[in-house]
């Protein structure tokens, strides 16, 4: 970079005379940068002093210079790494939190005092206040480091990634021109201060209210919770690694929106959201409370107006009046904005102050928000990611193909039934033979999917460009074989000598490695899932007739672990015991449902028919966890095979006991699922909530966890859910794709019976819930058996909602509970029933929440149902072509009557008077290139990108094939070269004959080469003569005998292209295997006969090793 960035020789000036920046020209971070041609790299040393030599001023070229040495230099100042700036900035960020939330505490703790009726002036609460002064002030100072390295921050990033000069000082006022700091400062600051206090009264509705300045400042303070989520926000983004470089290079800002939503993205979003929702409604509970409080009733309340009758007689409407009260339970505020937020409002609290109305009007905006992001984040966790899609694409795959046979044994039954007349040949015969017919094509299409079509549209465009790079590769691979760039190598010839004098030991050594291949191999079909057993690996090397007796007497012997060694039978025995224990487990919650309710009849909790159900629960139970551990078993079995199968480890199928009991699940289960009553055994459990005295049997609190036994359903569903999915474990290994609780919720919730399967869910949650409701409605100080002497007491028998007496009437009837919890699901809350006690507002909150979970995953599945598959897709696309051409000729009718009238001066019809011209001439003109497009562009872009890839597919194999056949064609071109020079060679050492000696013969032998005798030259042959006089050349299989290579063009040599041989090699043989422009002329294909044709010459060119050659090959 900075050697790129001083041998540019251009530079952008800058018009700023304060920054004088020097933006170099170039690529990359660096923007502008331009080269005409290549540049090569220099030193540090010689970028300096070209530096020097520059028309810009010395002084900041080197200053610029030495800056971005010492930017990525480990040893620089941190002021000038990114990285540890922005780790100081994470460390100031924490310490403001931490100091101003600190301080918020402090405030509400003073806040809290005041309500407790302790003076203003008291010391603790001077305490508390001088505390929050310090804090407010440490926090402060933490904010300014926090904003100086943010201006530090932006100014090394724009030297880096803009060339602006770097100035490492950041003065004060540099910060305070930051507008956030400024805002910060706002919201930080402002604090109630030792020994200050005042009041805050005034009219409301009519009504007085007042308030202490203690508690403006403390929700005041409270506002800075904000500073935690710039912790939140630092510690996602810290994850990521180099992701300002990232951030620069995508031109994109990775800051809080970003962080957003990376949270929200995926199945931990609804736990974010469930989280966050908690946090504000705790926040927004405590402003209602305090915005609800008045002051007068305060001990410390000096204000004249608090002794008036409008300060303690309240009124909303000016007719309806009641006695003013302040409600200091923050348990009441918070359920107040949750049922606002939820829009549920049973109407049991209100409110009836102006702050206390903002804060309501504030909690059910945010609820709205989160609802939306609830929604939003459930609709994107229920899409399939790649993977997962390739999975389900596989599975159903698999399904086509097994379901393939027993639709076509179907429709061949059904074509025999009415081929020999058994059924009647009526009209509903005709279209189950139809149905049947379409069903049996559209499973076998569905079974012979490629892997093309299976992929998302990203992984499609990814593999299609890796597809196009591979195809150019090879057309530049067999360019270079045609133009001889690229050497062709003869294989060695095999020499026997040489191979028989190897040493034992290495002549042994292929038999060695072809049984460590085998090895490897077996290894990597084990790896794959298809494990073959040891037998039959030795009846594969050796033969069937060795092991044959072995492999009949081991059928022979019984083996009671067989199963063990099976995934699939392990995995049904693991399903049966999974349908027992929800069997008994339904069974252990109907038993505890009964006890129950005969209490609740006013029967003795020690009368028999209790104790018989008590005894009858206790042996479900048992039976219960003994279905628990078997399911376990099998689990601990299935992962052991599994391993087996997939990485090649030992399989054991015995001391499996052992480590069943090691697994923490297993004890975690057993005890969730093993609390009951069991028979003789009865308690009474009472506590205070808001001011009422509320008692619960041991029977109802026992019945109300046994009913949690339910989660045993979710086993059986998700094996329902992916039983008709074969080779599931396969495909699961195949992919890395977790086939289990979330892939099945998924694929419930991406089908068209998403909302009947929504509607059982919300049934069934209902029901559960309303009778939950009713056990934490029902007070057992209402039943004839009690013991505990509190139920006596007037706060049992009599209670108090918001200062008004409710009688503590009891919910005998679980038609009213389901109502409630239905009204409280669907956010209706008509206020007619509405919870009292802490356990009624938990359910009716949980009702409250899964109503909001349910109506988002049902807005996510009926938003991806509704989402058109590729062949509707492509359906509806025809047939808006075939639209689109009826309509183009009506078009273009009007369009040329409106034209025609309108240069007539004719009178137009009422129907185009409003016609636009121009707009009816574009909607011509894209209704007939919807009419012209052709059949391959009606797809999808998926299935267009499908075409794509498998034409890609083709076409490399297409250039796979002619690289392989010109690579042979140019290997035989080589060795029938290499055949005529080791012939050549072979003629040249041979001796001469003994009689050419004693010349008796006078002639030498022609086939020597080198010698300087040759053959007479043979005289021409005279025009017009008779052929047959002429003697006659010895022909070669191409035609005449080839002479001297001269130029297709002349008798200039012809220049061939520089080869890429091996470094020292020079060509020894140049061999031309063609005919050249004599033999063409003499074959009749030159001037002298027919126009001559361009014909291929390959010229072979030896290299010094006598196996490497370089083929030419032109025209």
């Amino acid at each position: 970079e900075v050697s790129d960035l001083f041998a540019s020789q251009r530079f952008l000036e800058d018009d700023d005379e304060d920054t004088m920046g020097l933006i170099p020209n170039g690529e990359g971070s660096l923007r502008g940068r331009r080269r005409e041609g290549p540049v090569e790299p220099l030193s540090f040393q010689e970028a300096y002093e070209l530096s020097q030599q520059h028309h810009r001023p010395p002084n900041r070229l080197k200053q610029v210079f030495n800056s971005l040495i010492f930017l990525n230099s480990a040893e620089g100042d941190w002021r000038k790494n990114r990285d540890a700036i922005d780790g100081k900035i994470s460390k100031w960020a924490d310490r403001a939190a931490v100091l101003g939330c600190t301080g918020a505490f402090c405030a509400v703790a003073q806040n809290e005092l005041l309500f407790m009726n302790e003076q203003p002036s008291n010391a603790t609460v001077d305490t508390l206040k001088l505390a929050n002064l310090v804090l407010t002030g440490l926090s402060a100072i933490c904010i300014f480091q926090l904003c100086k390295l943010t201006v530090l921050f932006h100014r090394v990033s724009m030297h880096m990634t803009r060339g602006w000069p770097l100035d490492l000082d950041v003065h004060v006022i540099n910060v305070l021109k930051e507008t956030s700091f400024l805002w910060e400062m706002v919201l930080v600051l402002p604090h109630v201060p030792p020994g200050v206090t005042f009041e805050l009264g005034g009219s409301n509705m009519g009504n007085f209210v007042l308030y202490r300045g203690e508690m403006v400042g403390c929700l005041y303070n409270t506002l800075r919770s904000y500073l935690l989520w710039r912790v939140i926000k630092h510690r996602m983004l810290d994850a990521y690694p180099k992701r300002h470089t990232v951030a620069t290079y995508t031109q994109t800002e990775l800051q809080s929106s970003f962080a957003v939503k990376v949270m929200f993205d995926g199945w931990f979003a609804a736990f974010y959201v469930a989280h966050l929702w908690l946090f504000l409604m705790v926040v927004l509970g405590y402003w209602y409370r305090s915005a609800e409080i008045t002051a007068c009733f305060f001990e410390s309340a000096t204000h004249s107006t608090c002794d008036e009758t409008e300060a303690t007689q309240w009124t909303s409407d000016g007719v309806n009046f009641f006695e003013k009260t302040n409600d200091f339970y923050i348990s009441n505020a918070a359920w107040a904005m949750f049922v606002t937020a939820t829009s549920v409002g049973y109407g049991d609290i209100f409110p009836t102050t102006h702050l206390g109305r903002l804060v309501a009007s504030i909690s059910a905006l945010v609820g709205i928000v989160l609802v939306a992001l609830l929604t939003a984040a459930l609709a994107h966790g229920l899409t399939f990611t790649p993977e997962q899609h390739i999975a389900l694409s596989l599975l159903e795959r698999e399904k086509a193909r097994l379901n393939l046979v027993e639709h076509a044994v179907k429709l061949i039954v059904h074509w025999w039934k009415l081929r020999t007349e058994k059924i009647t040949r009526t009209t509903k015969a005709a279209q189950k033979m139809y149905r049947l017919r379409t069903e049996f094509r559209r499973i076998k299409l569905a079974g012979q999917e490629d892997m093309d079509s299976f992929m998302v549209d990203t992984v499609k465009v990814n593999q299609l460009s890796a597809l196009m790079l591979r195809t150019r590769e090879k057309f530049e691979e067999v360019e270079d074989l045609i133009s001889g760039k690229k050497a062709v190598e003869l294989p060695p010839s095999p020499d026997l000598h040489a191979q028989d004098a190897l040493p034992l030991q290495e002549q042994q050594q292929p038999q060695v490695r072809g049984h460590t291949a085998s090895m490897k191999g077996r290894t990597a079909s084990v790896g794959n899932g298809l494990y073959r057993s040891d037998t039959e690996h030795r009846r594969r090397r050796f033969g069937p007739g060795k092991f044959a007796r072995q492999d009949r007497i081991g059928k022979r012997r019984f083996d009671p672990n067989k199963w063990k060694r099976s995934r699939e039978k392990v995995e049904v025995e693991r399903r049966k015991m999974s349908k027992r224990a929800a069997i008994v487990a339904v069974v252990g919650i109907i038993l505890p449902i009964v006890q129950n309710e005969l209490i609740y009849q006013k029967v003795n909790p020690t009368a028999p028919e209790v104790e018989l159900f008590k005894a009858l629960n206790t042996i479900c139970t048992a039976v219960l966890l003994f279905f628990i551990f078997k399911i376990h078993h099998m689990t601990v079995l299935f992962n052991r095979v599994g391993r087996h199968l997939d990485y090649g480890q030992p399989l054991e199928t015995e001391r499996e006991l052992s480590e069943v009991v090691k697994q923490k699940k297993l004890w975690a289960e057993m005890i969730f699922c093993g609390l009951h009553l069991p028979p003789f055994i009865t308690f009474e459990f009472g506590s205070m909530q808001l001011d009422n005295y509320v008692m619960y049997r041991g029977e109802s609190i026992m019945c109300f966890i046994n009913t949690l036994r339910l989660y045993l359903l979710c086993r059986v569903l998700r094996d329902a859910e992916l039983q008709d999915l074969p080779r599931v474990h396969t495909v699961q290994r195949f992919t890395g794709v977790e086939i289990g609780y979330v892939f099945a919720l998924k694929r419930v919730f991406n089908s068209l019976l998403a909302v009947w399967y929504i509607a059982w869910l919300w049934a069934g949650t209902i029901f559960v819930l309303g009778y939950w409701f009713r056990i934490g409605e029902f007070s057992a100080c209402r039943l004839d058996h009690f013991k505990d002497p509190k139920c006596s007491t007037k706060e049992a028998l009599e209670w108090t909602l918001f200062g008004s007496e409710i009688e503590a009437n009891n919910m005998l009837y679980i038609q009213n509970a389901i109502w409630t919890m239905w009204v409280t699901g669907t956010t209706v809350g008509y206020g007619d029933i509405f919870p009292i006690t802490h356990v009624g507002r938990i359910v009716a909150a949980a009702s409250s929440g899964l109503g909001i979970i349910i109506a988002a995953l049902f807005t996510a599945s009926l938003s991806n149902s509704l989402v058109r598959s590729p062949q509707e897709e492509a359906a509806l696309n025809l047939l808006r072509r075939n639209k689109a051409k009826q309509d183009v000729l009506v078009k273009a009718v009007n369009l040329v009557q409106i034209w025609w009238r309108k240069n007539k001066g004719k009178r137009i019809p009422w129907r185009h008077r409003r016609t636009n011209p121009y707009k009816a001439m574009h909607e011509f003109s894209r209704t007939k290139i919807m009419a012209n497009a052709e059949l391959n562009s009606m797809k999808n872009i998926s299935g267009q990108l499908t075409d794509l890839h498998r034409e890609g597919k083709y076409l490399l194999q297409y250039v796979d094939e002619m690289h392989d056949r010109t690579e042979q064609a140019l290997l035989t071109i080589v060795r029938a070269a290499k055949e005529a020079q080791d012939t050549q060679h072979f003629l040249q050492n041979l001796p001469e004959h003994p009689l050419s000696r004693g010349g008796s013969r006078g002639a030498s032998r022609t086939s020597s080469l080198p010698r300087e005798t040759a053959l007479p030259d043979l005289p021409e042959q005279a025009e017009g003569g008779d052929a047959d006089t002429q003697p006659r050349r010895r022909k070669s299989l191409l035609g005449e005998e080839p002479r001297r290579r001269k130029s297709l063009v002349g008798n200039e040599p012809r220049t061939r292209r520089k080869s890429l041989a091996p470094a020292g090699d020079e060509p020894r043989i140049r061999r031309s295997l063609s005919m050249d422009a004599d033999d063409a002329q003499a074959s009749g294909h030159g001037p002298g006969g027919r126009p001559a044709r361009p014909r291929r010459t390959s010229v072979v060119e030896f290299f010094g090793d006598g196996r490497t050659a370089s083929v030419t090959t032109f025209y």
